[in-house]
């Protein structure tokens, strides 16, 4: 029932068109609404309600403007949403009932990723899979 943005933000949401941004901010607590290709939803403790131009463009050669908070999003998130998806090719979790099971599997799959991806920083050459001393 408390979920979402404010009923006047979401009231908003419906007048913006895309690129534009709403928000209201209660104490240090900020809710922002943009429209993008998605409406999106934001809440923040730390971030102003500014939007910023990325150096990325669209396909008319126009810089991209996105909110402040989507952007600190895009640069420190990259790591999780990519384990994440990397993960999600193989599901462990699904062959078993018990909570317990699930989370040794989770531990488990993360603790090969993690080994994964520290095999690929530390193999320089493609195709040397020799190790070094």
């Amino acid at each position: 029932m408390n979920r979402g943005a404010p009923k006047e933000l979401k009231d908003k949401m419906n007048i913006l068109t895309k690129g534009e941004t709403a928000f209201a901010k209660k104490g240090q607590v900020l809710t922002q609404v943009w429209k993008g290709k998605r409406d999106v939803e934001l809440i923040s403790t730390i971030h102003m309600a500014q939007v910023v131009e990325s150096e990325k463009t669209n396909r008319n050669s126009e810089k991209i403007s996105r909110t402040e908070i989507i952007e600190d999003y895009n640069v420190y998130m990259k790591g999780v949403d990519r384990a994440n998806q990397m993960l999600h090719y193989y599901p462990c979790s699904r062959k078993t009932v018990k909570w317990t099971k699930k989370l040794v599997f989770f531990l488990l799959q993360m603790a090969m990723l993690n080994g994964f991806v520290l095999f690929k920083k530390t193999n320089t050459r493609p195709g040397d899979n020799s190790s070094r001393t």
